[in-house]
């Protein structure tokens, strides 16, 4: 088991909750912000002994730029007294444009921040309305000017592309203003209307249309054009940052390192095993006050386990998956799968690693499913050939889907 160097706190509160919003969160009027508040830092202490060197923090949400004063300095005056930092950490926070002005911004930089992420997701009035968010797009261009006046020269932004009613022409729009603010990284984001969503139920009785596939794709490409252009680094399939500006905590996610999550509905990995919180905020505000544990669940990651998330986080990445990081036999049994057909102009091999095409990164859910189907169709067969008396052979366990942060990190904001 080992110590984790990253830590994720959720703060499930915002003003309303999106269209698209399926984490945990809800409206901040309904719950006694102070009470979860105290919560939170009695269950950081309480699992002190969890953390090594804390080289990240992100707070994410909900909106944890929506707390008042007290409470966010209350929560950094406990990671403080209970954890070890490095020098140089990575403290993210991430807010929604109305919630922040100058005085705001100054304020969360005293107390520890010196990253921002901003939810921004479109410049039009009417995407944004669609998507339920709470600002408009002159909010929007203020806190990120005020968040540099502030002193933040790291800041994050993020966009939403295959919105109704949404096409090319105004997804390019949207990313030429983004680019123009000149943040250091650029979160794209592909729409997903989810189950349960009022979105999905506007897209399910036909007052919503999303944009067809072939839209979608030219909007990919599009981001990928335009922000490569202007020195943005195609670094993971969603994220774009400037030379040397990387989600630090993100890349925990992508490259399996420790980290833990703590608030309701929060993951965490230890190397061996995934956990993750209960997502009832009001029962894990009351099993935190009476001393008992808010885990919802525990995995522990059995071998195949193990090799499945190294392709499937690795390929994400621009740096994609190290030969080093497999053993011998599932790197062979990769190359044969590759030698699938619907895999050609998709993937690439050289100097002993293996990563997706433009195109594949577009079509990376597809393209991982089919490499990590291929993979296990080949251990499979070696089995077979080497047990060939034998009636029967238990497939290797589903894929388990990686421990994510709404999700792995993704902003809602």
């Amino acid at each position: 088991m080992q110590k984790a160097g990253a830590l994720y706190i959720h703060i499930p509160f915002c003003v309303q909750k999106c269209s698209y919003c399926d984490f945990c969160s809800e409206p901040i009027g309904n719950y006694d912000a102070e009470r979860f508040v105290r919560a939170l830092c009695a269950e950081i202490r309480q699992r002190n002994d969890e953390f090594g060197m804390v080289d990240s923090l992100f707070l994410g949400g909900g909106t944890p730029s929506l707390l008042s004063e007290a409470s966010i300095r209350s929560i950094m005056q406990c990671l403080k007294d209970v954890c070890i930092f490095s020098p140089d950490p990575e403290v993210t926070i991430e807010a929604n444009p109305a919630t922040l002005d100058e005085k705001r911004l100054r304020f969360l930089r005293e107390v520890g921040f010196n990253r921002m992420s901003i939810g921004i997701q479109s410049i039009h009035a009417n995407e944004l309305r669609v998507l339920g968010r709470i600002h408009d797009w002159a909010e929007a261009e203020a806190a990120v000017h005020d968040a540099g006046r502030a002193g933040f020269d790291n800041i994050s932004v993020d966009a939403m592309y295959g919105i109704p009613g949404q096409d090319a022409g105004a997804w390019i729009e949207t990313l030429r203003r983004l680019i123009e603010l000149k943040p250091v990284h650029i979160s794209a984001y592909e729409l997903t209307a989810e189950p349960g969503t009022p979105l999905f139920a506007g897209v399910q009785s036909r007052r919503y249309e999303l944009p067809h596939e072939e839209s979608i794709e030219e909007m990919f490409y599009c981001a990928d054009e335009m922000l490569s252009a202007h020195g943005y680094e195609h670094y993971e399939i969603s994220n774009y940052a400037l030379p040397g500006r990387r989600c630090r905590h993100n890349m925990t996610y992508w490259q399996r390192r420790p980290y833990a999550g703590l608030g309701p509905a929060a993951h965490s990995f230890n190397g061996l095993e995934r956990s993750s919180n209960i997502d009832d905020i009001g029962r894990y505000i009351s099993l935190i006050e009476t001393a008992q544990s808010v885990a919802a669940e525990t995995t522990v990651l059995s071998d195949d386990d193990i090799w499945k998330e190294t392709v499937f986080l690795g390929l994400r990445t621009i740096d994609g998956v190290c030969r080093a990081a497999l053993s011998a036999e599932i790197w062979t049994a990769m190359e044969k799968a590759l030698q699938n057909e619907r895999l050609q102009g998709l993937v690439v091999t050289d100097a002993g690693s293996l990563r997706l095409t433009q195109r594949g990164r577009l079509l990376s859910n597809e393209v991982i499913a089919t490499i990590l189907s291929g993979i296990e169709k080949h251990l499979r067969a070696q089995s077979a050939a080497a047990h060939p008396d034998s009636c029967r052979f238990d497939s290797p366990p589903a894929r388990n889907r990686p421990a994510q942060q709404q999700p792995f990190g993704l902003s809602q904001e």
